[in-house]
């Protein structure tokens, strides 16, 4: 599933025009810096029986950047997908509503 994770972290990438996103592979997941606009989060993608991820803003509260910290962390949101296309669609989507 390594590689699953991988694809859905390299189409965040280039799906993030306006931004930076750096990520990397932590052995549990993939976590992800994402910069758009004057917003950084911070994206942990993961799998178990669908490929999920959590998306939170950066700075908000002391988190601890592994997996288990950001999926235990008391904000942010959660994207669940089928593929790498659906889960990135929907972090894309999580992004805009923690935006606003």
């Amino acid at each position: 599933m390594e590689g699953v994770m991988r694809e859905a972290a390299e189409l965040l990438k280039s799906r993030i025009k306006e931004g930076k996103v750096i990520c990397e592979f932590t052995g549990d997941c993939y976590i992800c810096y994402l910069k758009k606009g004057s917003d950084w989060f911070i994206v942990a993608i993961s799998h178990g029986k669908s490929l999920y991820a959590k998306i939170v803003p950066y700075g908000k509260f002391p988190i601890i950047e592994n997996c288990e910290g950001v999926l235990v962390a008391p904000n942010g949101l959660f994207a669940f997908g089928e593929n790498e296309e659906k889960l990135v669609e929907e972090i894309l989507k999580k992004l805009e509503i923690i935006k606003k």
